[in-house]
This record gives C-alpha cells, structure tokens and sequence, in this order.
C-alpha cells in the first residue's frame, strides 16, 4: 500500500490541506466508505498498521473475509477524491482561469450576450494591467484577442478583424516564453558543457533588442537573464551592478518561478566570476543571497535550496566571518526540506568547525554521516583532503586523494563538477608531493595553478604552497 499512488499522493499534503479534504469528503456524502477510510488513516499513520487487510478491517467491521477487490476500489476512490480536490483547489485561485473557463461555457451553451459581457469585464480589468505578473498578463491576453476573434468577428465576416491584435498579443506571449526557455539553456548548457541546436535562438534576442515592442523594456529583461546565464558572459563589476538593478525594477512583474529562475541566474553568473577570481563579487553574492531569502525569491514553496544553504555558509568563511556563517547555519536551517535538514546541516557545520580549524570536530561530523548526495559527497571530500594535508596525515592523504579519483568514475560526474574535481585532486597530488627542484619550477607550478580554470579550492591550493615556499 505504501508504494501505491493513493499514499504517494497523501504523503505530499499538508496538514490543512488533510484537514480541507476531510470536510470536503463529509459535505460531498457520495463516498461513504471513502470518508471511513479517511479517518482511519488519520489515526493509525504508522505504515506497518496500513497494510491493506487492516484497513479493510477497519472499514468493513462486519465483513468477516478479507476482499482484495474492495479495498482496491477503496485506494482508488480515495486517490481521485484527493485528486478531484487538489485540481479544484488550483483552479480557484486562478481567477483569470475560471472566467475564462466561464467564457468557453457560455460560448458552447451559445449564452453569446453573456459571454460578450464576460469578455468585455475581463478585458478591462487587464488593462489596468497590475492584477497578474507580466507573464500571466501576456498569456491572458493572447487569450482574450482570441475570444474576441471567435465571439465578434467570426459571427460578422463584414467588419474589421482583430487579427492585428491576436498577432502583436502571440508575438508577445511567444517572445516571453522563448526568452525564458533560452535562459534554462544556456544555463544547462554552462554546467553540463553541452550545446543544443536551437533554431531562431539568436534571432528571438536581437528580435527584442531591435525591435519596439509594447513592454519591451521588460523583454529585455529577460534578454539580460540569457547574456548573464551564457558560459562566456562577461561584465564589468559597474555594469553587472547596473544590469541587475535593471532586472530587481522589474522584478514585481515576473511569477514566484520566474523570480526564483532570475535570482538564481545573478547569483550563478556572481559565483562563476568569483570562482575566476574576481573577489570583487563577494560582497553582492552574500547581497543576493540574504535578499534572497528574506524577500522569500530563494523560496520555492517555502523551501530554501539545499545548494543556496551550503553556498552562503561557504560565502561567509571565505570572509572569515564566523559569526554570520554561524547565525544563516542555524536560523535558515528551519527553511531546508526536512529530507535535507540533518545532512546539510551537519556537513556546513563540519565544514564550519574545519575553518575554525577545530579539525577533531569537523572529521567527527563529515566521516560519521552517510551522505547520499552526491554533491556532499564531492565537498565533504575535499574538506577531508584539505584536513589531512593540513595536517600531514600522508596516508589517509593518498587514501583519500585515490578514493575520490574512483568515486567520480563510478558516480558518473560530468561537465563543470568533473573538471572542477579533477583538477583539484591533481593538483593537490602534486602539491604534497613537491615536484619542483628549484625556485624556477615552484614559480612555474604556481603560474600553472593560477591559470587553471574552473578551480574552486583555488586560493587554498595556493595558500599551501605559499607556506612551503616559506
């Protein structure tokens, strides 16, 4: 039972929305044995007593033969209840949806007058144009020259036509969601080091740039997101500043989704340059991200990604700032998921206690935690390999060092992340190994370690060897 869709689904509720099936299950009346049921698992959660015969029992007290096809029926009511209400749910918060929906009613049941009154309510509240996101705009628009084409001009092929009209308003809607298909591309196709054929990928961008659209301002926007999200993207620090507060003006006008989308493609481009060694960025990266969360952009359903959470904690050690990659540890732990919570929280801890150099701590916390991600996997790793080089600790050194080269074959790392890695293990091997002979050589591995790219544990790797040239 607990494999099944039914529970698949009801794990995903939340406890109000548990409590807003129940009543909706008591004021339906149609399903008796499913109201039943539903109070059955409300009582007994634990999965080893939600086995299908105890449930059948439960709901079929006087039933003395247990009946396989009934309690499958059961499971199946249920789930479209749970189904039924979920989709009910999200339609009534779309109130543009519903009108819509509306219209398309009275338009089969040929209620023409209504309809036309529907349209025309609906059309006047768009205009004033600040009761939806751009987007949501857009799409309602497309749709409303639409029902103006079917509601008026199909029934009077005499007149004028708003064809004009249901062409600017596709134009648009087309444009938005091209533009934001491109970001997520380009931003795929910088970490994975792959390309996609595209087609009208470059013409769609300079098509917004060079054209005068109504809301182009906005358009290019999203433009801006793509530059940001290309692997080559360069900006001065003066221009990205200017970008982004381009971007933050028009923010009130993209969804939760798209906000998120954007928030993460500044802080992407931000990260990438810092990592190249524009240490310039640090101060808008810890910017972002603290915006982020308290502005709830960083939020997806209220959940702060477990990446954004390691980062930010990364971000402040990096300043040395302990206190404040103490307090975001703790206080934005309770914005995790609650699968992410334990692990996270105890790997940045570890991590934490590493730069404090309270190494006991930190090798206590990264090696007795069985991480299943294999992104923590990859950074708890390379705090070990730092540890044990800081400390001397030659054999678990090349232990490690070995270790991590075949967990990387085997986990099938690509793109960014494998290179990354790579090179870190290489040229940690050669640094306790100190394969130069003279100051020539040393001068030679440093240049080599400074050109490399991408290399986050950069400055590390040459921190050591300044203190051996010492």
């Amino acid at each position: 039972m607990q494999n099944g869709k039914f529970w698949q689904l009801y794990q995903s509720l939340t406890s109000l929305e548990i409590k807003r099936i129940e009543k909706y299950l008591h004021q339906n009346g149609s399903y008796p044995s499913t109201v039943v049921f539903w109070q059955c698992i409300q009582k007994k959660k634990n999965s080893i007593l939600l086995s299908k015969e105890n449930i059948f029992a439960l709901v079929y007290p006087l039933c003395t033969e247990y009946k396989e096809q009934a309690i499958n029926e059961l499971l199946s009511d249920a789930y479209q209840c749970i189904r039924f209400f979920l989709v009910l749910e999200k339609q009534q918060q779309n109130n543009y949806s519903q009108r819509l929906s509306y219209i398309a009613i009275l338009h089969e049941r040929e209620a023409y007058t209504l309809a036309h009154q529907e349209l025309a309510l609906l059309e006047r509240t768009l205009d004033k144009q600040n009761t939806t996101t751009m987007t949501g705009f857009l799409e309602l628009k497309w749709k409303v020259e639409q029902w103006k084409q079917k509601l008026y001009y199909d029934k009077q092929r005499t007149e004028d036509t708003n064809l004009q009209q249901c062409s600017n308003a596709l134009d648009m809607w087309y444009l938005k969601e091209k533009l934001n298909l491109l970001a997520t591309i380009q931003s795929h196709e910088a970490l994975f080091s792959k390309k996609y054929a595209i087609p009208f990928r470059q013409e769609v961008i300079d098509m917004v740039l060079e054209k005068k659209y109504p809301f182009t301002a906005f358009l290019q926007t999203n433009v801006y997101l793509i530059q940001l999200s290309s692997s080559e993207a360069f900006f001065t620090l003066e221009d990205y500043l200017i970008i982004r507060k381009t971007i933050e003006q028009d923010f009130f006008q993209f969804n939760a989704t798209e906000q998120l989308s954007a928030w993460n493609t500044l802080l992407n481009y931000c990260i990438k340059q810092y990592n190249k060694g524009e240490t310039n960025y640090v101060t808008e990266i810890f910017y972002l991200y603290d915006t982020g969360v308290s502005q709830t952009y960083l939020l997806e359903n209220s959940v702060l990604s477990k990446f954004a959470y390691t980062n930010v904690t990364a971000l402040a050690l990096r300043l040395g700032n302990f206190e404040k990659a103490k307090e975001r540890l703790e206080n934005w732990k309770k914005h995790l998921s609650t699968t992410d919570q334990e692990a996270y929280y105890s790997f940045n801890t570890g991590k934490y206690y590493f730069e404090k150099k309270e190494y006991k701590r930190a090798i206590k916390l990264l090696t007795n935690q069985d991480y299943s991600d294999d992104f923590l996997q990859m950074a708890s790793r390379t705090i070990l390999i730092k540890m044990y080089y800081e400390q001397a600790d030659t054999d678990s050194l090349e232990y490690a060092l070995q270790n991590f080269k075949m967990f990387l074959r085997r986990q099938k790392i690509k793109g960014y992340h494998l290179i990354n890695y790579q090179n870190f293990i290489q040229f940690t091997t050669k640094l306790y190994k100190q394969p130069w002979c003279n100051s020539k050589e040393w001068a030679a591995f440093y240049q080599a370690i400074e050109a490399i790219q991408p290399l986050t544990e950069k400055a590390w790797i040459l921190k050591q060897l300044q203190i051996l040239k010492t």
